[in-house]
């Protein structure tokens, strides 16, 4: 089963994501959609204490 590790509330969205500590090493870096549409959450996969994990973030600007 997947839990949920937690919910960032983010003013700057971009950042929230970009600072988000995956629990691994990662050369690919979480962006926000910013084209044509606008990113407004994301649940990218966290790991915690050996276990895959979700963190949901939102972008507070939209909710």
């Amino acid at each position: 089963m997947i839990a949920l590790d937690g919910v960032t509330v983010a003013i700057n969205y971009g950042q929230a994501l970009h600072e988000l500590d995956r629990g691994y090493e990662t050369s690919h870096k979480l962006t926000a959609t910013n084209s044509h549409v606008v990113g407004v959450a994301m649940t990218p996969w966290v790991i915690r204490q050996d276990e895959l994990n979700s963190h949901i973030v939102l972008n507070v600007n939209h909710i």
